[in-house]
């Protein structure tokens, strides 16, 4: 009977795990989505700056949220895209800077890799990929370990 609780506990935990990668977010964000200035701040907390939108800039409605090296893109509201060169923030709670990327094996999606051989794309089905957003991660070849992350909603025109 233990051994019967033990197994059906491990299939939970790893089916709980697969099915928790349905959407990118960091932080409890999902890229693509609306939030006000209060929201962002409780999920991220209090940025080191803030990049108002300006009436120069090339695309307007832009407001960039600093985390020391990461960087949170809102486009009147939206969640438009993130980069994370640290350990502070992680996507979906389980990928970060520094891991290796075999870590992606175990977050199931669409993992492919581009014409820059230290870049591949993941997201969480082919579908997501087209209608919402995707993930860039940058790696170290020699180490295969994770350097830079970088989410985007699939329609950005920056």
């Amino acid at each position: 009977m233990k051994k019967l609780l033990l197994i059906l506990s491990l299939l939970f935990i790893s089916l709980s795990l697969y099915s928790q990668n349905t959407s990118i977010k960091v932080n409890n964000l999902e890229i693509g989505q609306v939030y006000t200035d209060t929201q962002i701040r409780s999920s991220l907390g209090v940025p080191t700056s803030i990049i108002l939108p300006s009436s120069d800039d090339d695309v307007q409605n832009i407001t960039v949220y600093n985390y020391n090296n990461d960087a949170f893109s809102f486009m009147e509201g939206e969640f438009i895209s993130f980069g994370l060169r640290d350990t502070t923030f992680s996507v979906n709670g389980f990928l970060k800077v520094g891991d290796s990327m075999t870590k992606l094996n175990q977050m199931a999606g669409v993992l492919t890799t581009t014409e820059t051989p230290y870049i591949n794309e993941w997201s969480p089905s082919a579908q997501y990929r087209s209608d919402k957003g995707y993930l860039n991660i940058y790696f170290i070849i020699s180490t295969q370990k994770i350097r830079y992350l970088v989410g985007k909603i699939s329609r950005l025109l920056l």
